[in-house]
């Protein structure tokens, strides 16, 4: 790897790097709580925390409004805003343009953090200046049970194979580098960075740690595999025009005949 593709930091040991956790949400009352609870837990606590609301109508927003106290005691910077997006993307779009720390990670409103996943995660910084990447083990869970364990190396993004979104901490100007997500892929948008990251030649570190535990009851694990995986390997060549004309209609069957088999 040359010397300045994985956009090397100067880490001073001695000071600590500010990190930003995003949070987009949209009529999260249920869960939540658990996300930012996860987060005032931290054994690592030189974060700023953002929310992105949906203008959610099921008092999301009053839950959210009740911690700013608790942040502010902390001493962790809080912001939150709600208002009118186009999806899920656009969101983290808004705020990962809010960030100010040296990496940014996204955390969804149904899933939380261990309480020592930013500690490891910054000892992996500092001891990798210049990995762009940080990621690691997410934890399952489905019906207040641990389902399964998942960690990808970033060998097999282009099968498909691919570290979770949600354990990733990527450097910010990697994000000035190339680009903020693809709201064309309002479902998978996150494998389209991770092949326009591993094209840019960004260093994937993986910390053998979980990180995050995701519920399996979000967005992305509610529908079958999309259309969106598909276009995105036909964008990058990973299939041909060909071979995409001939997936779409079996994936738009698939889509069709999913709910009635739930």
């Amino acid at each position: 790897m040359n010397d300045n593709t994985g956009y090397p930091d100067t880490v001073n040991p001695n000071i600590e790097p500010l990190i930003s956790i995003v949070t987009v949400c949209y009529n999260s009352r249920k869960t939540i709580t658990a996300t930012i609870d996860s987060l005032l837990c931290q054994t690592y606590t030189n974060f700023e925390y953002i929310i992105i609301d949906g203008v959610s109508t099921d008092g999301t927003v009053d839950i959210v409004r009740s911690y700013e106290s608790a942040f502010r005691e902390k001493a962790i910077p809080f912001k939150w805003t709600s208002e009118k997006d186009a999806g899920i993307y656009e969101a983290m779009n808004k705020g990962i343009n809010q960030s100010n720390g040296k990496l940014v990670a996204l955390l969804n409103s149904d899933d939380w953090y261990c309480s020592d996943t930013l500690e490891n995660i910054v000892k992996a910084y500092k001891a990798n200046p210049e990995i762009g990447v940080f990621h690691g083990v997410v934890k399952f869970w489905k019906d207040n049970n641990c389902h399964t364990l998942y960690g990808a190396s970033d060998l097999f993004i282009g099968k498909g194979i691919f570290p979770h979104h949600a354990t990733c901490f990527i450097k910010k100007s990697v994000y000035n580098s190339i680009g903020l997500y693809d709201t064309r892929y309002p479902i998978a948008s996150d494998y389209d960075m991770m092949l326009r990251i591993k094209k840019a030649g960004v260093g994937f570190l993986m910390i053998e740690k979980v990180l995050t535990n995701f519920s399996l009851q979000g967005i992305s694990s509610s529908r079958p595999l999309s259309l969106d995986m598909i276009a995105i390997q036909k964008k990058h060549g990973i299939i041909s025009k060909r071979k995409y004309y001939l997936l779409s209609p079996l994936y738009r069957i698939l889509n069709f005949i999913y709910p009635f088999l739930k």
